[in-house]
């Protein structure tokens, strides 16, 4: 039961932070928004339920709205479309299967990425009431468009949802065939699923050393996946999550000794030249 509760405490800390990282590498074009940042949470609606799902895009949105604008008073509003997406298709994929019923799974997600325009539109307007940037034109001109926008990532989430959903939730939650054959089974499968958790993450930490904290929070959860399944020696996640820490914290070190050495020079120069004048 402590190894399960570990497992699903792990598994939404990892959905929340690919949230964050998804929501960041969106295509924006004009009032268009084409991003997959919607898609751990509807994983994670179908798996545990509505409240994980909720957790999952709370705590990703909020770590988004952090790093990018800061702490402000709407902060929390912002990320209400992501809950929202979390409650809705957690109530109403309780029961679904996935693989049989593929038309009421589209459904459910077109509605949800609906809703989530709405939200956002109406987290816009309070925003910018209180900000004093309110333009009607700005607010409810591209409402329209950005409907349309959410249909065609409830479309790529209909897609991609069955393909992923299956893999993940044979692992997840496997059943016990015997006492001890089926417990080892298990653990052999959850092992798996967290090694190439690790890989991924660490893979994600070395491309993003050039920011400093997605680097070091991705390095983070790889080694902690890696701790999780026990096998550290020779874990090539392990070896990918550490290199993003190191190439991450070299790359701020250098900056660091730059800096000092471009100040250093520019006083000297200052100093001479006050020197001669």
């Amino acid at each position: 039961m402590k190894k399960k509760l570990i497992t699903r405490i792990c598994v939404c800390a990892i959905l929340a932070a690919l949230y964050f990282v998804f929501d960041l590498i969106s295509i924006k074009a004009g009032p268009f928004k084409l991003s997959v940042s919607g898609l751990p949470i509807i994983l994670v609606a179908i798996i545990y339920g509505p409240i994980d799902a909720m957790i999952v895009g709370f705590t990703g949105a909020f770590l988004g709205q952090l790093l990018s604008y800061g702490f402000t008073p709407t902060t929390i509003l912002w990320c209400l479309p992501a809950l929202v997406r979390g409650l809705f298709v957690g109530l109403f994929t309780k029961k679904l299967n996935v693989k049989e019923e593929p038309i009421k799974l589209i459904v459910i997600i077109i509605i949800s990425s609906l809703l989530v325009t709405t939200v956002n539109t109406v987290v816009m307007y309070i925003d910018s009431k209180l900000y004093n940037y309110y333009s009607y034109a700005y607010i409810f001109g591209a409402l329209l468009y950005r409907y349309i926008a959410g249909i065609l990532t409830a479309i790529i989430y209909s897609v991609l949802t069955p393909i992923i959903y299956e893999p993940v939730s044979k692992i997840l939650n496997v059943k016990k065939v015997s006492k001890n054959n089926g417990q080892t089974d298990s653990n052999e499968k959850l092992k798996t699923v967290f090694n190439n958790l690790s890989i991924i993450l660490g893979i994600i930490s070395i491309v993003t050393c050039f920011k400093p904290y997605l680097s070091i929070l991705f390095g983070c959860l790889g080694i902690i996946c890696v701790f999780i399944t026990k096998q550290v020696k020779n874990n090539k996640g392990f070896k990918y999550s550490l290199y993003g820490i190191i190439f991450t914290l070299s790359i701020l070190l250098l900056k660091f000794i730059i800096e000092c050495i471009a100040d250093g020079i520019i006083q000297i120069i200052l100093n001479v030249l006050s020197s001669l004048f």
